[in-house]
């Protein structure tokens, strides 16, 4: 009797363990299908709508495949940690020639101008473009949610505002902040070596005149803002630039001239170097300050622009140009 209770009990004991952990699995089951659920419920409303230059758009999640409408645009992403899947090209390349490495390798070309067919065959999920893109927005939306966004005098916020579009405010400022350190030490180089009452000028020249830049935009900002050139008092007042006569030169005789020759044309601006040519063969010329110390310093063309690699990449330029990299 006592070996057949204890069989009894050893079976019972084994009924119930068995039942207490199917209870077990099935709750944990049950949990697992909940937490899912409940994930792809979140996934599922994850919307938000982007109020941007030509209105408002939603989206969905974070987009996968987005398409930008001007290589400056694939410039503020890159500095933001995104690779844009599709992009319009810079002289026909989606190599960025002032950003080290190839970081854009593989991303889809659009052509050096957005192209609807280019854009609609490349399929992608969200597509920024640029104020001038207004023309083609209502195309635009139809292949793929589009923002636009403004172009400001000031770079910080024009990369900011995409920023927050993007949901990456918190890296736009941390990239803001290693460049301000980045500008601030190399200010302090310069001011070492050239004084803190140096005057710079950022001048170009065009096929059919010379343009002198102020301090308030673009190459000029960068001197004058961020690495402490003295402006001169004739350019103060220019918000981006004033066409100016060869004859006007020694009125203005900086210590130190950053000139850009031309536009972005590949195999260079020919018009415009036969401009610089005949400039520099004039005595008024030979006469400033700048060119009778070796002062004049040629830079590429994509200085013109405000984005964040090109600010970056700006800096080490006038450090190298002054022999302080």
């Amino acid at each position: 009797m006592g070996i057949l209770r204890k069989h009894l009990f050893s079976g019972l004991t084994l009924i119930i363990l068995s039942t207490v952990i199917l209870t077990a699995c099935g709750t944990s089951q049950e949990a697992a299908k909940e937490v899912n659920t409940g994930a792809n419920e979140g996934q599922a409303s994850s919307k938000r709508v982007i109020t941007h230059l030509a209105g408002e758009t939603t989206i969905e999640g974070e987009p996968q495949k987005i398409a930008v409408l001007d290589y400056r645009l694939a410039d503020s992403l890159l500095a933001l940690g995104i690779k844009p899947y599709a992009m319009t090209s810079y002289m026909g390349e989606t190599k960025i020639e002032y950003i080290d490495g190839d970081p854009l390798k593989g991303v889809k070309n659009l052509g050096d101008q957005p192209n609807l067919e280019a854009i609609l065959e490349a399929q992608p999920d969200f597509i920024i473009g640029r104020q001038d893109d207004n023309k083609i927005y209502d195309d635009l939306s139809k292949i793929a949610p589009t923002i636009l966004v403004p172009i400001h005098t000031d770079w910080r916020l024009n990369f900011r505002e995409l920023a927050q579009m993007l949901n990456k405010s918190k890296e736009a400022e941390q990239w803001i902040a290693q460049y301000d350190k980045k500008a601030e030490e190399a200010k302090k180089k310069i001011s070492g070596k050239v004084g803190k009452d140096a005057t710079a000028l950022y001048m170009r020249v065009m096929p059919k005149e010379y343009r002198i830049h102020g301090p308030n935009q673009a190459f000029g900002a960068t001197l004058a803002q961020d690495l402490g050139f003295k402006p001169l008092p004739q350019v103060e007042s220019i918000k981006k630039f004033e066409a100016l006569s060869m004859e006007k030169l020694p009125e203005l005789n900086p210590d130190y001239i950053f000139i850009q020759v031309g536009g972005p044309v590949k195999g260079g601006d020919k018009a415009a170097e036969k401009k610089y040519a005949e400039l520099t063969q004039s005595p008024l010329w030979k006469d400033l300050k700048a060119v009778k110390n070796n002062h004049v310093y040629l830079v590429p063309y994509w200085v013109i622009s405000d984005y964040p690699n090109i600010k970056d990449k700006s800096i080490d330029l006038v450090l190298e140009k002054l022999g302080l990299s």
